[in-house]
């Protein structure tokens, strides 16, 4: 389970990190990330931590957020939207996934305004609609629970929309020609 290599050809203005540690129930927030429209490769090595992951779509306070995570207690793959806007549509979806013994957890994740997927492992995906709020729910944020976690590595790039109509409007916006 992945996605198709044609969204490759969206993605511009590469940011990268590695060997970043992020202590138990710790965070750190990744610079220079548009998190509403983009493209995430997530590397963690194996470790004791009982859940790691990522915020996106996050309000720098962490009133609005969306949570992506490994849950290693109860071996799932954990998409989170109960804090990310409207309270209506906000639900925790838990799909099976475990690692093996050794093995990197390795997310793909795509962010494109209201839609997030998310890819472990090339064996198990989720996706949903979210419905942020703030117009500054914009931040990634690494996070760890229960022990440090060790993130590998982590790419992250700005996406071009997909559809023309949205570029255009998208366009006409940050030239201050439509409101």
């Amino acid at each position: 389970m992945r996605p198709v290599e044609e969204l490759k050809a969206l993605r511009y203005n590469k940011k990268y990190w590695c060997n970043i540690a992020v202590s138990g129930d710790g965070s750190r927030r990744l610079a220079g990330i548009v998190g509403d429209t983009c493209d995430l490769e997530i590397v963690a090595l194996p470790g004791t931590f009982e859940q790691c992951g990522l915020k996106v779509q996050a309000s720098p306070g962490g009133e609005e957020e969306t949570l992506i995570y490994y849950d290693a207690v109860n071996k799932e793959l954990v998409l989170d939207t109960l804090k990310s806007g409207k309270k209506w549509h906000a639900i925790e979806e838990r799909a099976p996934f475990e690692l093996q013994l050794g093995e990197e957890l390795e997310l793909r994740v795509l962010v494109d305004k209201p839609v997030v997927e998310v890819f472990a492992n090339d064996r198990q995906a989720i996706a949903r609609h979210i419905y942020p709020q703030r117009e500054d729910s914009l931040d990634v944020v690494l996070f760890s629970k229960g022990a440090t976690t060790h993130f590998h590595s982590v790419t992250a790039w700005e996406m071009m929309p997909s559809n023309p109509y949205t570029s255009h409007i998208h366009l006409h916006k940050e030239m201050g020609n439509l409101r």
